[in-house]
């Protein structure tokens, strides 16, 4: 694909940690199934209209939905996917008034094949567990407080390749201003918390 795309070798370094964005449920799919079935948002409410009361099994499930892990690969190596990448991208873009100059040919480069990712992204470094207060906002106004708990990799490491295509929507300053402004969107969960910033330690085409 060397004449259609340009490859870059990336190499990042966290700042303040990453955190994993996979909630914590092995059962995602049936318990989503369960929740349309009884049309309410979340496993709390679906075990109380089922047995008319709050139980220890809902409230175990609902904590296990709030709780976000790594995708892990057959060696037990956390890892980030290529989407989330190409995500942050399109984001960082975007805070930049970076629409392309034909119809949004940027926006369109970014997300749908032009921009690719290495599919799996090793993220290495010290992994642990990190519990933080949320009060996220309750049904009928107010706060109602919460405790998340989700695996964190500490002075994370991450390095992959990055193919773009050869068009006029990403020449080469723009994507390294694109990955300048990145460097604060930040990768993975909770970058509302300040988790997921990094710095660019490589960029060059390869």
């Amino acid at each position: 694909m060397d004449d259609l795309y340009k490859t870059y070798r990336v190499e990042l370094q966290f700042r303040n940690g990453i955190a994993g964005s996979m909630p914590l449920e092995p059962h995602l799919i049936d318990a989503h199934i369960d929740k349309y079935a009884h049309d309410v948002s979340n496993a709390l409410k679906a075990g109380k209209k089922k047995e008319g009361a709050v139980s220890e099994e809902a409230i175990a499930a609902y904590k296990r939905c709030a709780t976000s892990i790594f995708r892990m690969d057959d060696e037990g190596r956390p890892y980030l996917r290529d989407f989330q990448v190409c995500a942050m991208m399109l984001k960082a873009s975007r805070v930049m008034g970076q629409w392309g100059s034909k119809g949004g040919l940027l926006a369109t480069t970014i997300q749908d094949g032009g921009v690719i990712p290495d599919e799996r992204i090793l993220v290495s470094g010290e992994f642990t567990l990190s519990e933080r207060p949320v009060a996220p906002m309750a049904a009928r106004g107010g706060r109602q407080p919460s405790i998340a708990v989700f695996e964190v990799v500490n002075n994370g490491k991450a390095a992959f390749d990055l193919q773009v295509i050869k068009n006029d929507a990403l020449p080469d300053e723009l994507l390294k201003r694109i990955w300048k402004v990145a460097e604060n969107t930040g990768l993975g969960g909770f970058r509302h918390l300040g988790y997921g910033k990094f710095n660019v330690t490589k960029l060059k085409a390869v």
